[in-house]
């Protein structure tokens, strides 16, 4: 039970983390909505295609 809890919060607490400093950053104007924009098309338009591909060439190698 304590590994698991654990494990949960190794995954969630930093992406809660980087939500919470979004939120903040926007909020002090550290960031606009076109820096948003921009960013979030990059993430995915190269950034997630990139990682993709490794995801399924080690889910290939595992299932074999």
């Amino acid at each position: 039970m304590p590994d698991t809890l654990l494990f949960t919060a190794g995954v969630t607490l930093p992406v809660c983390i980087m939500l919470l400093a979004g939120i903040l950053l926007k909020k002090t104007g550290y960031i606009d909505d076109h820096f948003i924009r921009v960013s979030s098309r990059l993430v995915f338009n190269f950034g997630l295609p990139a990682v993709s591909p490794g995801l399924f060439v080690m889910r290939t190698w595992e299932v074999i």
